[in-house]
């Protein structure tokens, strides 16, 4: 049955005053739970891309980042005890790419699951033809759709140098693919961007990433990329906020895409 239009616009309005009442509690909250002065200039003199940050965008995020430890729960497995400097660490991190999307588009991640190293998960698949098969490959992190963001602290603490290397935003960046749908490279796009343009600038960017990665095995970001349309798009968005100079040289189109969605233009 297709709601009718009063149905549909009654649900949207409902869903637009939660949303505002979430946002107010956010911000009753900010005075009490902001990362204090100490917490805050440790972790952001550890992550080195936030240097060329402007104050007024390096306060906001730490609020954000404040926000996302108090509603996040953190668990740290095979003994490793989560502490401050280590959810800050997390929480800065995965606030980058929603510096102007704010924290709500991020509420679909439920805890944040911390391993010491990268990890094995115990999951199974089924093919299409009906076999399950136990993946047994060592991962630095995995987002789960409206569930866990699972991820190596060796990993994370990694990401943020510079070196085009960040599993916090690869996996964020999943996330927000994931907010209309199964992770397939084209996140829900702001209404002022044009889809079309999108989808041709990242379509043409992965087949020339595939045709390279045939010809001598080699590209300027993670050959991990080449995997799917999805961990394309996770890939550049690890490398557009750490070496954005290689995605805006290699695939320029992409480049002003992702300028035009994150709101971020990188120098």
């Amino acid at each position: 049955m297709i709601p009718s239009a009063f149905a549909r616009q009654l649900f949207s309005g409902e869903k637009n005053m939660w949303w505002k009442i979430r946002e107010w509690r956010r911000k009753k909250n900010l005075d009490r739970v902001r990362m204090d002065r100490d917490l805050w200039e440790s972790v952001r003199t550890d992550i080195p891309i936030l240097d060329s940050m402007a104050p007024d965008k390096a306060f906001q995020l730490r609020d954000l980042a404040s926000l996302f430890c108090h509603e996040k729960d953190f668990e740290g497995i095979h003994g490793l005890e989560v502490d401050e400097f280590m959810r800050g660490y997390v929480a800065t991190l995965a606030c980058i790419p929603v510096l102007n999307f704010g924290l709500s588009a991020l509420d679909a991640i439920t805890s944040i699951i911390l391993y010491p190293s990268e990890f094995v998960p115990d999951t199974e698949e089924v093919d299409e033809a009906g076999i399950v098969h136990r993946r047994n490959e060592a991962l630095s992190g995995e987002a789960w759709q409206n569930g866990p963001v699972v991820l190596s602290w060796e990993d994370v603490h990694a990401s943020g140098q510079g070196s085009g290397y960040n599993v916090v935003i690869h996996e964020i960046a999943h996330i927000l693919d994931m907010r209309n749908g199964e992770a397939n490279g084209f996140p829900p796009l702001p209404r002022y961007m044009d889809s079309r343009a999108w989808s041709e600038a990242f379509r043409t960017a992965w087949k020339d990433a595939r045709k390279r990665i045939n010809q001598n095995g080699h590209l300027p970001i993670g050959s991990y990329a080449t995997e799917s349309p999805a961990e394309f798009f996770a890939v550049c968005c690890e490398y557009f906020f750490e070496c954005p100079h290689i995605i805006e040289k290699n695939w320029p189109g992409v480049f002003e895409q992702l300028s035009l969605y994150f709101e971020q233009p990188q120098v």
